[in-house]
């Protein structure tokens, strides 16, 4: 369950953001999804939110969203590297990129050396919108 306001115009990067509301309870992950929802506090925070009004172009077609990710009660940094195609009203966005777990204190009690639970995490991300 997952809600964004995406307003991304690669001639005016310049006026571009994005925000993205997550809502943490949502996720399913597994067999360990009681588990996972425990480690990242949606009790304590239950809408996870990544925001960005700051973009770069990297070359032809791709960028980097300059943004921030709030989750499990803190807030880090987190710059997503994307693709985009954009044909007419329609876009298609990919991203991946890796985040530490522990930026967000997600497992540090329980799980803080990796042995058990990564520390890493990789992040596939895949949008299709449609211009409003």
């Amino acid at each position: 369950d997952w809600n964004a306001d995406i307003r991304f115009d690669p001639e005016n990067l310049e006026a571009s953001s994005v925000r993205v509301e997550v809502q943490v309870g949502s996720l399913e992950i597994g067999d360990v999804g009681e588990t996972a929802t425990s480690l990242l506090k949606a009790g304590a925070q239950p809408v996870a939110v990544w925001s960005a009004d700051e973009f770069r172009q990297l070359e032809p077609g791709r960028y980097e969203a300059v943004g921030t990710l709030e989750l499990a009660g803190r807030s880090a940094p987190l710059n997503l590297p994307f693709a985009l195609q954009i044909e007419g009203g329609e876009a298609e966005m990919q991203s991946e990129t890796t985040i530490q777990r522990l930026d967000w204190g997600v497992g540090e009690d329980d799980y803080p050396d990796g042995g058990t639970v990564g520390l890493e995490v990789t992040l596939r991300i895949g949008v299709e919108a449609t211009r409003q």
